[in-house]
């Protein structure tokens, strides 16, 4: 009976000492809003001479800057702009020529017509980007890392990286977006405890944002063949979009830094980790349990 009762306290003391372990901090990242980045322009509707669209034409790629430069870099940012780059080309019908705005020229707001100038182009891609990162484990696999080396041995971490590009194709001389494309990507890999707080997880979200600019690429492809007979007029004014950009002022949650949450933070936040009074009751009830045995 007393053999009984000492494993059934031990079992709720671990139970509740693990509760809440399985869902461990998340990440996030996204690119800065579009009116920290581009000058306002001059409405659409009212521009006095709409300047039709004319193929093919050289274009420019703008990579929007995002706010965790841990999950992915600048130098990320120029290596899928080169990607898109070339993909873009393949549309030789439509575009002859890409060039890749500089990190340098957009620290502080640039204008379309400073785009134009530089890189003498009408037509401009601006991509933007959301990508979340999140981790799960079950309980079991969280009190065996406990022992240490199952945190590095034991690929128990769930780490799903979901991406979401958004880019606007814009035409400067009419300051109109002319359509608007996307691309998604989603992947899921096992890691260990401690693998899924260092590289490893920023490497699956390098892989994850370039793979949605990938598919970003593929949908524009589809999208030009239907530019033949567009009408400007049918295009919506960016001057609305950097209006309604800037007038939502967004609180940056998402540290600069790592952002993951650590895991001695995390255990003194009462998370579900083992404190010094539990694992000080469960030694006591191991020792108590062998005594007795000894005894009898």
């Amino acid at each position: 009976m007393q053999n009984i009762i000492t494993r059934l306290l031990i079992t709720v003391l671990i139970a509740l000492s693990i509760q809440g372990c399985n869902s461990l901090g998340p990440r996030g990242s996204s690119s800065r809003d579009l009116a920290n980045v581009l000058a306002p322009v001059k409405d659409s509707l009212v521009v006095k001479e709409k300047k039709p669209l004319v193929f093919p034409t050289t274009v420019a790629i703008l990579m929007v800057p995002g706010t965790n430069s841990n999950m992915v870099p600048n130098s990320t940012l120029r290596l899928a702009a080169e990607q898109l780059k070339k993909k873009l080309l393949k549309n030789e019908k439509y575009i002859n020529g890409v060039s890749i705005i500089s990190d340098g020229d957009i620290r502080e707001k640039i204008s379309l017509d400073t785009i134009h100038d530089l890189y003498g182009v009408d037509i401009i891609v601006v991509l933007s980007y959301q990508q979340d990162q999140r981790r799960t484990q079950n309980s079991f696999a969280s009190m065996l890392d406990i022992a240490i080396a199952p945190a590095f041995m034991l690929p128990s971490v769930k780490v799903t990286t979901s991406t979401v590009i958004d880019g606007k194709i814009i035409h400067i001389p009419s300051n109109a977006i002319i359509f608007r494309s996307s691309g998604v990507d989603e992947r899921a890999i096992q890691l260990t405890r401690v693998s899924s707080d260092g590289s490893k997880s920023n490497e699956e979200s390098i892989k994850g944002f370039t793979a949605a600019v990938d598919e970003f690429g593929e949908n524009v492809g589809k999208k030009l063949k239907n530019l033949d007979e567009f009408d400007i007029s049918n295009s919506v004014s960016l001057n609305k979009l950097l209006n309604e950009n800037n007038g939502t002022q967004k609180t940056d949650t998402v540290s600069t830094g790592d952002g993951w949450t650590k895991v001695d933070s995390y255990k003194s936040s009462g998370g579900g980790a083992f404190g010094l009074i539990e694992i000080l009751a469960i030694c006591s009830l191991t020792l108590f349990r062998i005594l007795s045995r000894r005894k009898v």
